[in-house]
């Protein structure tokens, strides 16, 4: 930009050109606290919030062990299990389905029920 020494607002312009780089120090740091926050909740919930397919590989065995279910790799059922009850929760959540959540812990109860169950 030109310089303008007898311009009205030369005194301005110039005290804008010093803070201006001053501001956008301060908006590159909320950005990058803004991203290291998304960055932190998102591992947060990796690691409080996932399902532990361990919980319900043990579930199965004892269900296995009583006779309840089919007798196949307990590991693999309970990726089933917890496959079904995420794709149902994701359904419900984006709106693809409009029940109530007793509704859908009853249906998805029963799904897989259904599908484990002992022939």
């Amino acid at each position: 930009m030109p310089e303008l020494p007898n311009h009205p607002h030369a005194k301005m312009l110039d005290t804008y050109r010093k803070k201006r780089p001053r501001l956008l120090r301060w908006i590159v740091y909320a950005a990058l606290s803004i991203v290291g926050l998304l960055v932190f909740v998102f591992l947060l919930g990796l690691v409080v919030g996932k399902p532990k397919s361990d919980d319900v590989t043990t579930l199965v065995q004892e269900a296995q062990a009583r006779g309840l279910i089919a007798d196949a790799n307990p590991h693999l059922m309970a990726v089933g299990v917890l496959g079904a009850v995420a794709a149902f929760d994701s359904a419900r959540r984006s709106a693809k389905i409009d029940v109530s959540t007793d509704e859908l812990a009853a249906t998805v109860g029963e799904w897989v029920d259904k599908a484990l169950r002992a022939p």
